[in-house]
């Protein structure tokens, strides 16, 4: 990630941030594709948690990314 920001609005006040030090830029992740000529579905699984080191109640927080799609192939 290269450039992200965060943006909280809750009674009529907002609150940006764009510089976040527990955020993980480098993603690593496996993906699974597997398909036949015009449908193809793929699996992503991200390798690394999005925070490092950020905790919430004295418990570490493991936010991972899940992704599940269909690609439709029209030639």
């Amino acid at each position: 990630a290269y450039y992200f920001q965060t943006k909280f609005e809750q009674g009529g006040q907002t609150y940006k941030e764009s510089d976040i030090p527990e955020f993980e830029r480098f993603r690593l992740g496996a993906t699974f594709t597997f398909g036949y000529n015009t449908f193809n579905f793929n699996f992503y699984y991200s390798l690394n948690s999005f925070l490092d080191g950020a905790s919430v109640n004295n418990e570490d927080l493991d936010l991972r990314t899940f992704q599940v799609g269909l690609m439709f192939y029209l030639l």
